[in-house]
């Protein structure tokens, strides 16, 4: 790692720290030193520190959310939540467009072994979907 890189990581977990301070101690200092070796560092450290409070209020959005039935999934248009019996309900091809997991969307992302597993979910849904089709005929059938 070089010097600046170094520098980065150290100033971002200072920030982590002043904010996590900060969040439960309103007293504590409302301010922070950087030395003018880390002043051009300072706004890709906050960003750092940024996207990190943000993913933990996306997780925390997400989580809250299946305990109220729903899914979250994120859309051109950012996060959408909807309940998941009702999602259930689309065909697979819906289920696996709103979910980016189409089997031509997943070949997008080969580098990733990622992707094995994604392809894999595509094809269990679909299996699943046409599963749920034939025994609700069945039912359907029977009265």
């Amino acid at each position: 790692m070089n010097q600046n890189t170094d520098m980065h990581e150290e100033l971002t977990e200072r920030l982590k720290e002043f904010l996590q301070i900060r969040s439960e101690n309103p007293h504590a200092p409302n301010h922070i030193m950087v030395d003018d070796k880390e002043a051009p560092l300072l706004i890709s450290a906050l960003e750092a520190v940024d996207s990190i409070k943000s993913e933990q209020e996306i997780k925390e959005i997400i989580l809250e959310e299946y305990k109220n039935g729903n899914i979250v999934v994120y859309a051109v248009d950012g996060l959408q939540t909807m309940p998941i019996k009702e999602f259930i309900k689309q065909p697979a091809a819906g289920m696996l467009y709103d979910l980016n997991r189409g089997e031509a969307v997943v070949l997008t992302f080969l580098p990733d072994p990622k992707w094995i597993n994604d392809y894999a979910v595509a094809k269990v849904i679909r299996e699943l979907k046409t599963r749920i089709e034939e025994l609700e005929s069945l039912n359907t059938d029977k009265s």
